[in-house]
């Protein structure tokens, strides 16, 4: 992640509140799937991927925290996240 984001200061340690957040609504643990990542000079991170399940979970969330979308549809897109997810860890265990 260094050679394609080398502006930005990565720590594995994710923010609590977000992590109980993430492991809730997705119930995957995010620990080795997200680093908290800060530009440098900055004390505000933000979650970034290391793989495709941080994508699924960041995925995830951020439609979770979407407003503007409606919730048969946010319901819908969920599930079919969900669906994904389940593929990704059958196919990472073969």
């Amino acid at each position: 992640m260094q050679r394609t984001y080398p502006a930005f200061t990565y720590d594995t340690a994710l923010p609590q509140d977000w992590y109980d957040e993430a492991t809730n609504l997705t119930g995957i643990n995010p620990s080795g799937h997200i680093v908290w990542a800060y530009e440098d000079g900055s004390i505000f991170g933000t979650a970034y991927p290391v793989d495709v399940i941080g994508e699924l979970v960041l995925l995830m969330h951020d439609l979770d925290a979407s407003h503007d979308v409606p919730d048969a549809t946010r319901a819908r897109l969920m599930e079919r996240v969900k669906e994904a997810m389940t593929k990704v860890r059958v196919l990472a265990a073969e």
